[in-house]
């Protein structure tokens, strides 16, 4: 079954962002699909929500998608049809590196666990130091919609991976399915989204 890395690409203020996600499938994914994947994510960002929740700094800008489960395999990035997707939460930006941590666990041996970190985040969704039920509530169901990708004659299927090196470069050499979501309300910080440190 191929395993695929799905890197959802988002910018602020001219930085890029990206959550890393790996998906398996049940067989190759074309370029065609691979639209799909980024037109999905765009309408699960509307869907749940969260866009109206996010910084208007704040935009979702496409996938890069790289099959992982093959060495040295070509990768593949792409806009949603719909184009760019533009946070339309009133109010300032929290710095860059604040977010939302959305963490996932398989109910197996290793590898079992991923993390999400949902950036973009308004001053509107704090509370005490804390992100209020309401935000966290929206980025709990971006990311439990997101689990599941449906494309054309296939489905995604979030998993946990451990990658390996054969010799060849490094693929992917065991995955678990995602089964459980939670989220802290307790604001998360990723140092590579300082502006100026790195994506």
């Amino acid at each position: 079954m191929p395993t695929y890395r799905v890197s959802i690409l988002q910018q602020q203020y001219g930085q890029l962002m990206m959550n890393v996600l790996h998906y398996d499938v049940g067989g190759a994914v074309s370029p065609a699909g691979i639209v799909e994947i980024a037109d999905d994510i765009r309408a699960k960002y509307v869907s749940s929500t969260l866009a109206a929740n996010l910084s208007s700094t704040w935009a979702y800008i496409g996938v890069e998608v790289r099959r992982v489960d093959l060495a040295d395999q070509p990768s593949i990035s792409v806009a949603p049809t719909a184009g760019v997707l533009v946070g339309t939460g009133p109010g300032d930006p929290l710095p860059t590196q604040i977010a939302c941590l959305v963490s996932g666990t398989a109910l197996t041996a290793f590898p079992r666990r991923v993390r999400t970190y949902i950036p973009g985040v308004r001053e509107g969704s704090l509370t005490a130091g804390l992100f209020a039920t309401s935000f966290s509530d929206r980025c709990m169901d971006f990311v439990e919609a997101i689990d599941g990708i449906a494309i054309s004659g296939d489905l995604l299927d979030r998993v946990a991976v451990r990658y390996g090196d054969e010799g060849d470069g490094p693929i992917v050499t065991a995955s678990n399915s995602i089964a459980t979501y939670s989220v802290t309300a307790v604001p998360a910080t990723q140092r590579r989204r300082r502006i100026g440190v790195g994506s």
